[in-house]
């Protein structure tokens, strides 16, 4: 199956969300997926930024700073979806622990 642009857009708004949810997402800020190109090497990278603007801040879900997410887009949809399972299966535990 081959990934689109359309579904890398999906993950990213799926982890917008789930950051969201879990508080580690400030109010006016928003991820943005930097395009990647094997043939130009720029790799695909998750960034934070102000809303409106252009400035590359670390995004909240990653440990480092550099956001990469690999050098396709297979690689770009496996690294967006392992990151949108973690921060919702946190936000599951958490809306779990809260009701019981």
């Amino acid at each position: 199956m081959r990934v689109t642009q359309k579904r890398l857009d999906s993950l990213v708004s799926r982890i917008d969300t789930a950051a969201r949810e879990l508080g580690i997402m400030p109010d006016g800020v928003e991820s943005v997926l930097e395009n990647g190109s094997r043939y130009y090497g720029r790799a695909f990278r998750l960034y934070s930024t102000p809303s409106g603007k252009y400035q590359c801040n670390r995004h909240p879900a990653f440990d480092g700073s550099s956001g990469y997410l690999g050098m396709t887009k297979p690689e770009a949809e496996q690294s967006l979806s392992c990151i949108a399972e973690a921060l919702w299966a946190v936000a599951r535990a958490r809306r779990e622990s809260l009701v019981s």
